[in-house]
């Protein structure tokens, strides 16, 4: 029986999601300093959203949605339209 070799492959990702990602993070450390500020009670879509961008190294490890879950609250604490 032939065994299967998985050689590491390297992925590049494409410059706009580095971007989009970085700017999902800038996005919830301003939100969640606002958020400290104004003493909001995060619901749990919302924190499990933040806490799957935080810990993401690539935009390809957040599901569909995530975006707009990140950008809602952005502005609902900030005030400020979302950036992506």
């Amino acid at each position: 029986m032939e065994e299967n070799v998985i050689e590491n492959v390297e992925v590049q990702d494409d410059p706009y999601e580095i971007k989009m990602l970085a700017n999902l993070k800038k996005m919830i450390r301003t939100a969640n300093n606002a958020a400290e500020k104004m003493k909001y009670d995060h619901g749990e879509i919302e924190l499990g959203a933040i806490r799957r961008v935080m810990e993401a190294n690539s935009i390809i490890s957040i599901p569909p949605g995530t975006e707009r879950i990140i950008g809602a609250y952005y502005e609902r604490v900030t005030g400020r339209k979302a950036y992506y």
